[in-house]
């Protein structure tokens, strides 16, 4: 046969006679084909080379042209690719198999087959009942994708004068001349774009084709004119050498753009104005009203700080801690009240541009106080030698007391058990007299400024196989230390007064019966390390001897080791060159350690027995004229306090210029040395015992 016309009818036309019959007449007029015609009709491949992304599908033509001459009949014996870089995506989905999507120019498909292990395609038409095809058009068309980057050449098999590979065929003479190939290259994709981000505001830079699907092939929506603005709200997606986005735009239509043809709309800082307007307060409540505490709520319009200005008169004499968080809704807690008392309040607030403004003043009571003061919460302990700690109550206080036991939990007030007793605000104490490998039980307890005593709050801890400690008062270096164990009761403690103003002293513990002295005179001989909080009749035998050597008045021989007799301590320490510097835990600096301890012993040895110290006539100085007609304690201000503060002054508790109207820690101090020459409990509160005794 002429040029070896193999028209395969497959299963399309399996049963059409008619079509097998004029299928056996083409091959054999082309059998007949020996020479070339004149005429030139040519296929080619269109576009011819394109460029796209791994992953992308595209379409390409086989396109015939027949160069004005009439032809029966088309092979294509075969078309190439590579199948490594580019799929065919099937076009005939009612016919099994792979196909490529043929033309209209010719009647009659007669093969359409694809083997997509070696690239190849071939695909033949025919005329039907003699209508020869004249012209040029699309013969066929086949949609790739590309798999692999790389370059895919498709090329159909053709050679001049050969009878074995493709070619046309009209009137029974060989029409095809020529064939043009196609060169396509496959890339691999960028990375995602980051040009935009969802939420942004886009402006088109010139007219701009809005598509329905991210791709040059994509349906076409509409055209958006220059300048105009949208919001992205999908993308990127690559395709065609393209990033698109979604936009929906402000107006006309919306859909897939090009990102080179957009541009990010940044809207400008605005210059800020100065703010000269102060904050405006507005909805002030006072809520969880309790014995000792109160929440403040209220609202500005700006964001604002909060504060709370609050006391017993308008003149507010304390504040809360600044919250210095600017915010619109605002909440401050006062606490530690006093109970069943008139409190007067304003808020503060004050905005960026530090424009304040405040409340008028407002008011609210406390209620009764219960029938015990809140105790201590949180308790925790760790080793060296034993540090506690906890959270201050938020109620009303007027000091804590700490006790201890090898044995049990102390469920009530012992003053036997006592080992310290702090003021308000203080949240840790560090316990050094502890032996190793002991069980010590710990109660904390808050007490009013009547003298009652809170439920206890309690923890355990087991001191380390081996402990070692700073030696006390001794400074330098440290030193095994074996304390005094906590002494087992033999007698009931005397309760606190219950009258007000602090509780009474308590009874202090017995203390070991001195040992001789060589001239077979007894002397006072201190055996156990003494600090803050001890009692006993060998902290009484201490403050004699500071008395005797004039680092203490006599009138703080009390029995009790407050912070007059710490500050005494210390001096002493200083000048016999055992430290000067440092704290009780670091140095034992202010406390009675072993070498403090041998420093007085031997004074005590080498001195004549030591007589109690006759206090002498007190310098009445004039009374006040001020009645101090509330409880004062840290953090309050007024005349009153002004009035507490010249007293004290005047006696010699407090340093002259000191009298600032205003409690803070030097005043505690003073308050505290004015109580133990009264026989108060030294809590640093002017509760109602010692307004009684301030005359």
């Amino acid at each position: 046969m002429g040029k070896n016309m193999k028209y395969s009818l497959g299963n399309k036309i399996s049963n059409a006679v008619f079509f097998l019959v004029l299928s056996l007449a083409v091959v054999t007029v082309f059998s007949l084909l020996s020479v070339k015609d004149a005429f030139a009709a040519t296929l080619s491949i269109s576009p011819a080379s394109l460029t796209v992304v791994n992953g992308q599908t595209f379409t390409v033509d086989i396109v015939l042209n027949t160069e004005s001459v009439p032809i029966d009949g088309v092979d294509i014996l075969s078309l190439h690719y590579n199948p490594t870089i580019l799929q065919i995506q099937d076009s005939v989905s009612s016919v099994s198999g792979v196909q490529i999507t043929p033309g209209t120019l010719l009647a009659l498909n007669l093969v359409n087959s694809i083997n997509a292990v070696s690239g190849t395609v071939q695909f033949s038409q025919v005329a039907q009942g003699g209508n020869a095809f004249n012209g040029s058009g699309k013969l066929a068309s086949i949609t790739f994708k590309a798999v692999t980057a790389g370059t895919s050449q498709v090329t159909i098999d053709f050679t001049p004068g050969s009878v074995t590979d493709s070619n046309v065929g009209g009137g029974g003479l060989e029409k095809l001349t020529s064939v043009t190939n196609a060169s396509f290259s496959v890339l691999a994709p960028p990375p995602p774009s980051t040009k935009f981000l969802i939420g942004d505001t886009v402006q088109t830079t010139s007219n701009l084709n809005v598509r329905a699907t991210a791709s040059t092939s994509g349906t076409l929506v509409g055209t958006q004119p220059t300048g105009i603005q949208g919001t992205v709200i999908a993308g990127p997606t690559y395709a065609d050498l393209f990033h698109w986005w979604q936009i929906n735009y402000n107006s006309g239509p919306d859909g897939w753009s090009a990102e080179d043809f957009l541009i990010k709309v940044t809207t400008p800082t605005p210059t800020p104005t100065a703010d000269e307007a102060a904050p405006v307060i507005s909805n002030v409540k006072v809520i969880n009203i309790t014995s000792g505490a109160a929440t403040v709520t209220w609202a500005t319009n700006e964001p604002a700080t909060s504060q709370v200005e609050y006391g017993t008169t308008t003149s507010y004499s304390s504040t809360t801690q600044l919250d210095s968080t600017l915010k619109t809704s605002h909440s401050q807690t006062i606490k530690r009240l006093k109970y069943s008392t008139l409190e007067h309040f304003r808020v503060i607030s004050k905005d960026t541009m530090a424009n304040e403004s405040s409340s008028t003043d407002m008011t609210f009571t406390t209620t009764n106080k219960g029938s015990k003061p809140p105790k201590p919460q949180g308790i925790t302990v760790t080793t060296g030698s034993v540090n506690l700690a906890w959270t201050e109550p938020t109620e009303y206080y007027a000091g804590i007391v700490i006790l201890r036991s090898t044995t049990d939990f102390i469920k009530a007030y012992d003053a036997n058990y006592r080992i310290a007793n702090l003021a308000t605000g203080v949240t840790t104490y560090h316990d050094e007299a502890v032996t190793a490998s002991t069980k010590y039980y710990y109660s904390l307890l808050s007490y009013d400024d009547e003298g009652v005593y809170s439920d206890p709050s309690t923890i355990s801890f087991t001191t380390p196989a081996s402990t070692s400690g700073s030696g006390g008062g001794g400074g330098g270096g440290s030193s095994s230390t074996s304390p005094t164990p906590t002494p087992t009761p033999t007698t009931s403690p005397t309760p606190p007064s219950s009258s007000g103003g602090g509780s009474s002293s308590p009874s202090p513990s017995p203390t070991p019966s001195p040992s001789p002295s060589p001239s077979g005179e007894l002397k006072p001989v201190i055996v156990r390390p003494l600090s803050v909080g001890t009692t006993g009749d060998d902290v009484k035998t201490l403050q004699n001897l500071l008395v005797e050597k004039g680092y203490l008045t006599s009138t703080n021989t009390t029995g009790y080791f407050g912070m007059i007799t710490q500050a005494a301590v210390r001096k002493y320490q200083c000048d016999q060159g055992i430290v000067c510097s440092g704290s009780e835990t670091t140095t034992g600096y202010g406390t009675v350690g072993n070498k403090t301890k041998a420093s007085l012993n031997i004074s005590i040895s080498a001195s004549a027995p030591i007589t109690p110290t006759p206090s002498p006539s007190p310098v009445t100085p004039p009374s006040s004229t001020t009645v101090i007609n509330r409880n004062l304690y840290l953090g309050l201000r007024g005349d009153d306090v002004k009035v507490l503060q010249e007293y004290l002054i005047a006696r010699g508790y407090l340093a002259a210029g000191n009298n600032t109207g205003y409690f803070g820690n030097l005043t505690i101090e003073a308050v505290r040395k004015f109580q133990i020459a009264n026989n108060i409990s030294a809590t640093g509160y002017f509760g109602t015992l010692s307004r009684a005794a301030f005359k």
